[in-house]
């Protein structure tokens, strides 16, 4: 379902001969406007459940999808009086600053997507009005690549007030903000982006976990705690018994596993193309999933990515916990207690979707230091 959120939106329209197109669908002047993406048809609905990862369909999603977000930006670019067509010169026309042009993205994007959109945002206007700093919201024309080295560098920093951000959040902010940067360029509302050559740290990313890790006497004290969001909790403790990420379990049905065997294509790789997962269950993860009807979602009301992870951090703060986990830490702590357990690292690989044994080496990294910890197996009681 497309969000309620969007200005244009994405829909599968069922065509007379029984297959499906992609088609783009908004409100432009009060007059209802719709537009044929071309992407061919298919015999499957490509934007139900799991279609819309298939080979050939996905592609043609992604692509939909792009189409769909460039629509939306031409209609809030006019509506707002930016100039779009015919005009290298951001001077040009009323152009408004870079908040407002942030905010704008953050609106008309999905809310998982807006969830991100609001942490930059913050993080944006922290640093503008941070005095230290010494720069006010500037205006297309005025923001330069000192604001971003600058940017970066303060978030690096930290202050009294305000704890640094390690390597990875760094990293993740500044792509954000050159994404939509550079999207105001294709849009012809920037002649450049002048944040494209602000470098980013790259920290120990490749060699170390970036997250937390549960040993697994802390994900039984955390299977014990009492919580008011006994499906995120629920969840969770599937994650760290599959290593399966939160996209995935959002879109796990319970035809998914049979025979005390989960099998799943992971949704989101490295590498863009999908990967199949292969994981047996034991006994704990098997009463945890429960048992429905084959095509139906085993949680299906889960809440949104940024409430989980907050009734995770209470969860975790609960069960005297010093770390901080979220969601994505439940996949490495699941490869972690596997290796430490004495799972064949290869074996790991396979069951986490990975598409190279390398991806193992810094799960192996970490299992070494814990090995003296005396991790179990990783069944528990619930």
């Amino acid at each position: 379902m497309p969000s309620t959120s969007q200005r244009v939106q994405l829909l599968s329209h069922k065509m007379p001969n029984g297959n499906f197109n992609l088609q783009l669908r908004w409100r432009e002047n009060g007059v209802r406007k719709k537009k044929s993406c071309g992407l061919g048809s298919f015999e499957v609905d490509p934007l139900e459940g799991s279609n819309s990862r298939r080979k050939g369909i996905r592609e043609a999603v992604q692509q939909a999808e792009k189409m769909r977000a460039d629509r939306e930006a031409v209609l809030i670019a006019t509506e707002r009086g930016w100039k779009v067509q015919g005009a290298k010169d951001p001077t040009r026309g009323r152009v408004e600053t870079f908040l407002d042009y942030m905010r704008a993205g953050r609106d008309s994007n999905t809310r998982a997507w807006k969830n991100r959109f609001n942490i930059v945002m913050r993080r944006l206007e922290e640093f503008y009005c941070d005095p230290k700093v010494g720069l006010d919201d500037p205006r297309f024309e005025e923001l330069t690549l000192g604001h971003g080295n600058t940017f970066r560098d303060w978030l690096k920093r930290g202050d009294a007030n305000r704890k640094p951000y390690d390597a990875e959040s760094v990293r993740n902010y500044i792509t954000l903000v050159k994404s939509e940067l550079e999207r105001a360029v294709e849009m012809e509302v920037l002649a450049a982006n002048p944040w494209r050559s602000v470098r980013t740290p790259v920290g120990n990313k490749r060699n170390t976990i970036p997250k937390e890790v549960l040993v697994i006497d802390e994900v039984k004290k955390l299977s014990q705690v009492p919580t008011d969001a006994p499906e995120a909790k629920r969840a969770f403790l599937v994650a760290c018994l599959t290593g399966m990420g939160l996209s995935d379990i959002r879109a796990l049905r319970f035809k998914s596993f049979s025979g005390g065997v989960l099998h799943y294509v992971r949704a989101k790789t490295r590498t863009g193309s999908p990967m199949e997962a292969r994981v047996k269950l034991n006994e704990t993860a098997m009463k945890l999933l429960g048992r429905g009807n084959a095509s139906d979602l085993v949680f299906p009301e889960l809440p949104s990515d940024s409430a989980i992870n907050k009734s995770l951090a209470r969860m975790v703060e609960r069960a005297g916990i010093e770390k901080k986990i979220t969601f994505y830490c439940g996949r490495h702590s699941f490869a972690v207690n596997q290796i430490v357990a004495g799972v064949n690292p290869e074996k790991v690989r396979q069951q986490m979707g990975q598409a190279s044994l390398k991806t193992m080496d810094r799960y192996i990294r970490r299992a070494a230091e814990l090995v003296e910890d005396g991790t179990e197996s990783l069944g528990f009681e619930l």
